[in-house]
């Protein structure tokens, strides 16, 4: 019972910080460096939450859709010399999400210790504390 309460309440906290996310401001204003704000206003929130959502949808659709057909081709006769590529392909495409978290995981830990910024190489600058570039 105290679960779904706690749950309850979550969620209702986030649908309140999706339709008013200035609401939160005060609370998150801490956490924003050199008097930043700590929202940020060029875009509605639920707006592109719902744009993301869309997008993932419709990543996730297109990706079970090849899969699907994919999987029926390999376990027909005619495909059946394809499965052992399909199954390297699925195997592959498994080790990315892990891979992709540490990947990150050490990015935030390199710039945590103080390393040279990625855009100015400099120690201490003023972006030196967010997440260096992939590239």
């Amino acid at each position: 019972m105290t679960r779904r309460l706690v749950l309850a309440v979550l969620a209702l906290l986030l649908v309140g910080f999706l339709a008013a996310p200035q609401a939160f401001a005060p609370l998150l204003a801490p956490l924003a460096a050199n008097n930043a704000p700590a929202i940020y206003t060029q875009s509605s929130l639920l707006g592109l939450t719902l744009s993301h959502l869309g997008l993932v949808a419709a990543a996730v659709s297109a990706s079970v859709a090849v899969a699907l057909g994919l999987a029926i081709l390999v376990t027909r006769p005619a495909g059946a010399e394809l499965l052992p590529l399909a199954r390297t392909i699925a195997a592959v495409g498994q080790t990315f999400p892990p891979v992709a978290v540490l990947a990150l995981r050490f990015r935030l830990s390199a710039s945590a210790a103080g390393r040279r910024c990625w855009r100015c190489s400099s120690m201490g600058c003023c972006r030196s504390s967010r997440m260096p570039s992939p590239g």
